[in-house]
């Protein structure tokens, strides 16, 4: 039974949370929108797809965008129910985390330490409001832990299994999470109990994509892996990467102000290897550790692959603390820890309020607002607002300057390519298959003829050797030939410039020897 004090602190931390979530309002991530245009295909009734036609899985969280269609279709705003979905598998980890810590404390104290640590952390807040299967991927994690716990093995592996179909890495955590199944709990029946309906799950996810898009992975995998080399120092380079990304990982997050509580406490329990919670927690932990060596961290969002591991490094801390208060002599050990857990809860709050999160320019961190309800209506009236970008004022642009069916060459497709709804040859790969497998040649491009070629770059394009992921496409007879550097978006405040090319309605004998001059145009945000 839950008791009385424990419904009033989750009551109340669940309040703080909403309104964190509130004031670390950001626009969707870049990324966040190729999901989105692919829930708005699939409410659409044109597929499953990035470009309509195309049987290419341009996103790598199937679950999430299978969740945004219906939402997203029925409010009629992709970008609120992102939101909305966001709030609500945040605070379903909140609930989860808190329970959890129930189980080795009654202690309201230590209880809403784990919960603080969760709250102030700049990765559980800032992935809930990004538009992104972060929380999804938590909440599936917890209940996957809650589950192993109780012993509801048909949960457990329902939980298991659809972390699969949330983001490609679930089916690195199966193999390891039966073994240990077989190897730490006695009982056939519960392994089989746990092993159909996760088994079950992620050959039924392998059959859709073999059936739809014929291919055994998302697309994304292949554009971010190395090919296949019989030189392994590429590999170990990239080992080498991910190792660097998960030491950032705990650096930027001031987990060296608040990780001596989980070693303390760890190295004063003496019971801590018979503990159930804490053994799979590590080893849920160690199995994303893996991944994220092995898979070379994520280059293009920050800690994304790691977050989800946040909200069980602060049961590990919550633990600690409760370990050492279980001692003799406990007031000094806790009061000490405590002091050293609240100075890291300040480091990450000022963390937040340094900018690197929040947009420092309108909110200033977590200060205090003198008209409450006043700020809360704003936030919540900005929910589905525009994103102030470049890329969606282009996206807007090309809608409406370009008929439908018009083809555009980029490689920031997300908020071009939703807003626009146009067509789009993605330079990196993601939503193209021919990039993706057999990497990019200035042939494959050419011969799809794309209308308007849009580069995301420095101030020196002419002389650069490389665009996107075709090389020395730029400095190709054959390119200048065919397109003409016509325009420099730039926006103001500078933080982005794209150049614009487009196809030349008459193509040249003689690829120019001069530099195109481009028009320049700045676009307020």
């Amino acid at each position: 039974m839950i008791s009385k004090p424990l419904v009033s602190l989750l009551l109340f931390l669940i309040a703080i949370y909403g309104f964190l979530y509130l004031v670390a309002f950001e626009p969707p991530l870049e990324d966040a929108f190729i999901s989105f245009r692919c829930a708005r295909n699939l409410w659409e009734g044109q597929g499953l797809v990035f470009n309509p036609g195309e049987r290419v899985e341009a996103f790598s969280n199937l679950l999430w965008v299978l969740l945004l269609a219906p939402l997203g279709g029925m409010l009629g705003d992709f970008i609120l129910a992102s939101k909305l979905l966001g709030f609500i598998f945040g605070g379903a980890t909140l609930v989860l985390a808190i329970l959890l810590a129930r189980r080795w404390s009654d202690n309201l104290w230590i209880i809403g330490f784990t919960a603080a640590l969760l709250l102030g952390s700049p990765y559980f807040l800032s992935f809930a409001v990004y538009g992104l299967e972060g929380p999804l991927q938590s909440t599936l994690l917890l209940l996957l832990l809650w589950a192993l716990l109780e012993g509801r093995w048909t949960l457990a592996g329902a939980a298991l299994g659809l972390m699969a179909w949330c983001r490609p890495e679930g089916y690195f955590f199966l193999p390891p999470v039966l073994l240990l199944v077989a190897l730490w709990e006695r009982g056939r029946a519960r392994w089989l109990r746990l092993c159909l309906p996760s088994v079950g799950l992620a050959a039924a996810l392998l059959l859709f994509r073999l059936l739809y898009y014929h291919d055994w992975l998302p697309n994304t995998v292949y554009s971010k892996s190395i090919p296949l080399s019989p030189d392994a120092s590429l590999y170990l380079d990239r080992i080498a990467k991910g190792l660097q990304h998960i030491l950032h990982f705990f650096l930027d997050g001031r987990f060296t102000l608040w990780l001596p509580v989980w070693i303390v406490g760890m190295g004063l329990c003496c019971s801590w290897r018979r503990e159930k919670l804490l053994r799979w927690a590590l080893a849920l932990v160690g199995i994303q550790l893996v991944f994220v060596a092995a898979s070379g961290g994520n280059v293009f969002l920050r800690y994304r692959f790691l977050s989800v591991i946040y909200p069980l490094l602060c049961l590990g801390a919550g633990r600690g603390l409760a370990a050492v208060q279980a001692l003799e002599r406990r007031r000094l050990h806790t009061y000490a820890l405590a002091l050293l857990a609240l100075l890291g809860v300040a480091a990450q709050v000022e963390y937040e309020r340094s900018g690197r999160l929040y947009w420092p320019a309108k909110y200033e961190g977590l200060k205090v607002y003198k008209n409450l309800p006043e700020f809360v209506r704003d936030r919540v009236s900005r929910l589905d607002d525009v994103p102030p970008t470049l890329n969606a004022r282009l996206g807007f642009l090309l809608r409406d300057h370009f008929p439908r069916g018009t083809l555009i060459a980029t490689g920031q497709i997300g908020q071009i390519g939703f807003y626009s709804g146009l067509p789009i040859l993605d330079m990196v790969g993601l939503a193209d298959w021919t990039i993706a497998h057999e990497g990019g040649s200035l042939d494959y491009f050419l011969a799809r003829r794309p209308a308007v070629f849009l580069l995301l770059g420095s101030e020196r394009i002419y002389d650069s050797p490389n665009v996107g992921v075709f090389p020395g496409l730029w400095g190709t007879d054959e390119f200048r030939r065919l397109y003409q550097w016509t325009r420099v978006y730039k926006s103001k405040p500078p933080t982005e410039t794209f150049y614009w090319m487009e196809r030349r309605e008459a193509p040249l004998d003689v690829a120019p020897r001069q530099p195109d001059r481009p028009e320049l145009i700045t676009l307020p945000l």
